[in-house]
């Protein structure tokens, strides 16, 4: 009994644990299924979508090569064009993660 306690507390069971099986409900299979591909597609969505701030933001400071402020737009532009890239290279990995987990690979 001691060495069950002590196995439970200390985490070694998690490690055993790979994935949930969503197996004997095809509806939650499906519904799990729909809510990994459709956040899938968002994600590549606003991952286009930072890259192409990212691309205004290089294209606002080349164009405005001469003028300080329109340098320092561009400048913003290209942060947060890398930040939401960032962003959304976290949300995609935490989506895999959480697909593998759950035994989902539909994409």
């Amino acid at each position: 009994i001691f060495y069950s306690l002590v196995t439970i507390f200390s985490g070694r069971t998690a490690l055993a644990v790979s994935s949930i099986p969503l197996s004997g409900s095809p509806t939650l299979d499906k519904l799990v299924k729909k809510i990994i591909g459709t956040l899938n597609i968002l994600i590549y969505v606003l991952f286009a979508l930072a890259t192409v701030v990212f691309a205004w933001g290089i294209i606002e400071m080349l164009a405005g090569a001469g003028d300080e402020n329109k340098i320092e737009v561009g400048r913003r532009h290209m942060v947060w064009g890398i930040i939401g890239l960032a962003i959304m290279f976290s949300a995609w990995g935490i989506v895999k993660m959480i697909s593998n987990y759950l035994g989902v690979n539909n994409y």
